[in-house]
């Protein structure tokens, strides 16, 4: 198989050491295992890593989609959860480092998609924006809305990606395509709903193109939701750190019906 050594060194743990004797000996353990029983994700997380740190990309590649067909959604615990999900960006970031035409960049596409159909990440949507953002530009404006229907209500990471977004927006698009982006983020409740209100004023200073009074009073409506919200959480959360049911159940009810 092709052998690139050295190529993933910068990525490795301090304490790893090549030796090839002793590399081979546990490649054929783990694979062992593996055939034995085909879900042992422990396995499948150590060979990739030796593969990794070895630069044999073929085998890594080969183990990769076997694992991908294993496991087509997320195994177990959410920390199982998390390491696939590490894994993916992983395997994207690896892939990169060959990209030498646009039908290889299309191929880091695919592989972004194939992450997200198999769960929803944030930090997967951002890299796979900024990917396109930068090598192809041409697909930012479909992947945006595409990108915006999957985090739009995302109160944690949403406003990070929109962030992104709208810089993309600012710097190629006319002020009225912004301007709809701004409307849409802040009619959606977040954590940073108030900064987010102050980035669209803050822009419309430097942008020939006048305030939109509705935009300005859909924002300050989702502060002032944030705050109802806020209020439920923490007395939801206030009477189950008191072991309180009767009253917990009831802060439940009212943060359900509040949703709704």
């Amino acid at each position: 198989s092709t052998q690139y050594p050295g190529l993933f060194l910068e990525i490795s743990d301090d304490s790893y050491s090549s030796d090839d004797e002793n590399d081979q000996t546990r490649i054929n353990e783990l694979k062992a295992r593996i055939q034995e029983n085909e879900r042992d994700w422990d396995a499948y997380v150590e060979l990739i890593q030796i593969y990794r740190l070895s630069g044999d990309i073929d085998n890594l590649r080969s183990l990769r989609l076997q694992c991908k067909q294993v496991f087509p959604l997320p195994p177990g615990s959410f920390w199982q959860q998390y390491s696939y999900i590490e894994m993916w960006i992983q395997w994207i970031d690896d892939e990169k480092q060959f990209i030498s035409d646009e039908e290889e960049k299309e191929g880091i596409c695919n592989l972004y998609q194939a992450a997200l159909r198999d769960y929803y990440s944030a930090d997967v949507w951002y890299q796979y924006l900024s990917f396109v953002k930068s090598s192809l530009p041409s697909e930012m404006s479909t992947l945006s809305e595409e990108a915006i229907s999957a985090f739009e209500y995302d109160c944690i990471d949403g406003p990070r990606l929109w962030n992104l977004i709208l810089e993309w927006s600012k710097s190629v698009n006319p002020p009225e395509q912004t301007e709809k982006f701004y409307a849409k983020m802040l009619g959606n409740c977040y954590q940073t709903s108030a900064e987010c209100l102050e980035s669209y004023k803050e822009w419309h200073q430097g942008v020939a193109l006048q305030l939109d009074p509705s935009v300005v009073e859909t924002g300050e409506n989702s502060i002032k939701e944030f705050e109802k919200r806020s209020v439920l959480q923490m007395e939801l959360t206030a009477s189950i750190e008191v072991d309180h049911i009767t009253t917990a159940l009831r802060r439940f009810n009212d943060y359900t019906q509040f949703e709704l």
